[in-house]
């Protein structure tokens, strides 16, 4: 079937004038994205707030992106903390990296590593491969620069990270198995540099 973005809006356009939250959210993204439709930041707003209120997370987190940024709405930090806030609270990994972001610099929050760990390390761990890799870079220049690191205890089985007891007092990884990408979220402070130093985490291991 040949791709037609006008009659895409036109069946988005009737499910979404019946109150369908994801044809709300889709015609939405398409007046942003100008595809098939007049592109207009204010009608996907209008849209956006639609599904938001029905619970949609994706939506929230389009809407929280909005007032972030003032995308056909008036520019609101406090209101797209409250919307990521929803979509996170539901586990959209995306939400729960930009709330991460909103803590680690105080936008229209108080400025708290921990709170911005926390945040981060929930899309980490759940979050698709770009959502994965953003917030362990943010993760990555928290932690270093605070002491707000979950620290871990080895595995009964002594199977442990090779960087396990670098720096605070032995606070190293225990992750298992130690995967590439989220020994970060278990290292000391010190381990973190040495993970950013080289590039990434090693994956040695020792019995």
């Amino acid at each position: 079937m040949k791709r037609d973005h006008a009659e895409a809006v036109r069946w988005y356009r009737k499910a979404a004038e019946q109150g369908q939250a994801d044809a709300q959210h889709n015609l939405g993204a398409m007046h942003g994205n100008f595809k098939g439709v007049k592109q207009s930041p204010a009608e996907a707003a209008r849209l956006y707030r639609k599904a938001a209120e029905q619970g949609h997370a994706g939506t929230q987190y389009n809407l929280g992106v909005a007032y972030a940024n003032g995308r056909g709405v008036e520019q609101d930090h406090t209101t797209a903390v409250r919307w990521y806030r929803k979509a996170a609270e539901q586990g959209d990994a995306d939400a729960q990296q930009n709330l991460g972001v909103m803590y680690e610099n105080g936008e229209a929050v108080k400025r708290d590593h921990t709170e911005a760990v926390l945040w981060f390390q929930k899309a980490a761990d759940q979050g698709p491969v770009s959502s994965t890799v953003a917030a362990l870079k943010q993760l990555f220049v928290s932690a270093v620069t605070s002491n707000a690191m979950p620290k871990a205890k080895a595995p009964a089985n002594g199977r442990m990270c090779s960087n396990f007891g670098i720096g605070e007092g032995g606070g190293g990884a225990a992750l298992m198995p130690c995967s590439r990408h989220k020994a970060a979220l278990y290292c000391g402070r010190e381990g973190q540099v040495q993970h950013r130093e080289v590039g990434g985490h090693k994956a040695a291991y020792q019995a």
